[in-house]
């Protein structure tokens, strides 16, 4: 099978990144609205962020929902795209509810968290489920290799819209350690999934590309971010497209047999 275009593979690998990157912002912002005090300043600052946060979740999120082909065998597909269906509906609500706490203006905290903590399982259970992760190979390590790239993606996605209502130069301080934390494992998953299907030696045009915008552009931004905290805006916002563009890159690989 030849290897697409990277402009064509990017077209056919956006919705599953997308969908991804929907499940891995939802999931930190599970985590993180039921902490932020609705009394405390930085909680009132980013409170319009929070939501749109929440909102642009959402639309990721929903993208999973489209019609796609499935590389599953054909016995398989239907009960696979039901399942997905229901798991990726059932985000939805619980992250709409999530919204709507937030907009409502100060929720109770006891049922805030329960439904961040639900937000977070259903995001999690989203990223493993084959129907909506867009597998790109049959390897062994897709599960843990899409919920890296997805947390990897979505963490990325919520600085950079929260970068602006962030006070100080918080934002820039925590870019290189937070980014380091989830890329090390991301780009040792993604390297073993290539050798485990054969095709990590000699690299490939495509591969180049992939590891450049998912790591090489991103893990520069923070560094500039790093060493010019004023860059933390424009940092963020350039680090979350480049992993966006590459994990669509990564999801549209063809589909190969694990190598014997």
């Amino acid at each position: 099978m030849s290897i697409p275009s990277p402009m064509s593979a990017w077209i056919s690998g956006l919705r599953p990144a997308c969908a991804l990157t929907g499940y891995g912002l939802l999931l930190w912002l599970g985590m993180s609205t039921p902490l932020l005090h609705p009394s405390t300043i930085e909680a009132l600052a980013l409170k319009g962020p929070q939501l749109l946060m929440l909102v642009i979740g959402l639309l990721f999120s929903a993208v999973g929902l489209l019609p796609a082909p499935s590389r599953m065998p054909i016995a398989d597909a239907a009960a696979s795209r039901r399942k997905a269906r229901g798991l990726a509906t059932a985000l939805l609500i619980a992250a709409g509810l999530l919204a709507w706490q937030v907009r409502a203006g100060h929720p109770d905290p006891g049922w805030l968290a329960v439904d961040g903590v639900l937000t977070v399982i259903l995001s999690l259970l989203a990223m493993l489920d084959p129907g909506l992760r867009g597998a790109a190979s049959h390897s062994s390590l897709q599960a843990p290799l899409g919920c890296a790239l997805a947390l990897l993606s979505g963490l990325a996605m919520l600085f950079s819209l929260a970068a602006g209502a962030w006070a100080g130069d918080g934002l820039a301080a925590m870019s290189v350690p937070s980014l380091l934390l989830l890329m090390l494992p991301a780009v040792g998953l993604k390297l073993a999934d290539w050798r485990e299907s054969g095709v990590l030696r000699p690299l490939s045009r495509l591969q180049i590309t992939i590891l450049s915008l998912l790591f090489g552009l991103p893990l520069t931004c923070a560094l500039l971010m790093w060493l010019f905290p004023g860059l933390a805006n424009a940092g963020w916002r350039l680090a979350a497209a480049s992993l966006l563009a590459g994990f669509a890159l990564e999801r549209a690989e063809p589909a190969r047999p694990v190598a014997a």
